[in-house]
């Protein structure tokens, strides 16, 4: 019962001020579920809980995506995670458009999918024999056909299909990279 409790503190603390009503009110319903026996309703709650969290989290990611440069705009993709079919995680998305062509940026935390490509990224031969690198400091980016992604401290992946390299690029350099770095 303390671990559930202590659980569900930590939980509703580090959660945004705007949902913390919210996922208080979630964690103490599943801790009364919890003391009156209900296991499977205590068990839906805390899932629901974490649900409201990664949202939160998603919500913080959507602040990394880059600012439309002049000439363009952009429009974040609202809407429930779309990488939970690639085994969960959070994700951002923007979309990027001007009168000469288009691109959309995702990024990617939190997930299986961006473990498996960690080894991929840390070796320069292999990213090489895939495709063209780039870099913006020391980050590497791939750049393949209508394609360009990179891996940020392992943990975050950056993903942009698009054709003109050169305005994601100019996009990609305004990014909080640092920042990203500790997300």
């Amino acid at each position: 019962m303390r671990i559930l409790k202590a659980a569900a503190l930590a939980l509703a603390v580090s959660a945004v001020p705007a949902m913390a009503d919210e996922v208080e009110d979630v964690l103490t319903g599943a801790i009364a579920a919890y003391q009156d026996g209900d296991i499977k309703l205590a068990r839906e709650e805390i899932e629901y809980a974490l649900t409201l969290l990664k949202k939160a989290e998603a919500v913080g990611l959507v602040g990394f995506l880059p600012l439309a440069l002049d000439g363009w705009t952009r429009t974040i993709e609202e809407g429930e995670n779309a990488m939970a079919m690639f085994g969960g995680g959070i994700s951002a998305t923007g979309n990027y458009a001007t009168d000469g062509g288009e691109f959309t940026l995702t990024l990617l935390a939190n997930s299986p999918l961006v473990t498996s490509m960690a080894a991929m990224f840390s070796s320069v031969t292999t990213m090489s024999a895939m495709g063209e690198i780039r870099r913006i400091g020391r980050e590497k980016f791939l750049i393949t056909d209508g394609q360009v992604q990179g891996l940020i401290n392992k943990t975050v992946m950056v993903q942009v299909e698009g054709d003109d390299v050169d305005a994601i690029f100019a996009h990609l350099k305004t990014m909080d990279i640092a920042g990203l770095r500790d997300f």
